[in-house]
Formats: C-alpha cells, structure tokens, sequence
C-alpha cells in the first residue's frame, strides 16, 4: 500500500501516479471502513488524474511538480500546494455528482 504522511503526522487515504509510456493513471486507497470517506478519496484522487491528464500537473523531478508551469518544490507544504488546493475545492462537488447519477 503507498501512503504519504502529510506535515500535520496524518496519513492520506490516498495516492495517484501516472504510469509514464502507457497513459495511464493508478490510484491506490488506503481501505477504511466508511464507504463515504471511500468516495471522497477516490473523488479527491480522480481530480489528480484530471490535473495530470490535462497537463496542468506535471512531475518536475526529486519530488518536485510544475502546475501551470510554476515549479513547486518537494518540500511545499501540503496545504500550500495549488493542485492540493484545487482538488479539495472539487472534491465534494464530483463525489455529490457521482452518487446523484
């Protein structure tokens, strides 16, 4: 399972990679026993893919990233980082959207 702890100690439930060479996307998360906070995650997970799908996240390297092609460095705090910012402010609105449908 891969995880990341966040500044705070808390661990995320969960984690997107792009698999370079296939154009493709994996999204590991983390099993808790709340469907909702499963939903979330995954939610919260597919806005990443959106982001990278689309270019405006892009892995520069060492744990760094560009988004928009502003260059953000590995040690950015979790919460200071736009993409994070944009997939929280998405989050709730895709999840509702999905179990609507």
């Amino acid at each position: 399972m891969v995880s990341i702890a966040a500044e705070d100690g808390k661990t995320h439930c969960g984690y997107t990679m792009a698999i370079p060479g296939l154009e493709a996307y994996v999204i590991v998360i983390k099993p808790v026993r709340r469907l909702k906070e499963i939903g979330l995650t995954l939610a919260h997970e597919m806005v990443h893919v959106s982001q990278m799908a689309s270019g405006l996240l892009k892995p520069a390297g060492r744990g760094a990233q560009f988004w928009a092609g502003k260059r953000y460095a590995k040690n950015t705090p979790y919460l200071d980082q736009p993409w994070e910012q944009n997939a929280f402010a998405r989050t709730e609105l895709l999840f509702r959207r999905a179990i609507d449908s």
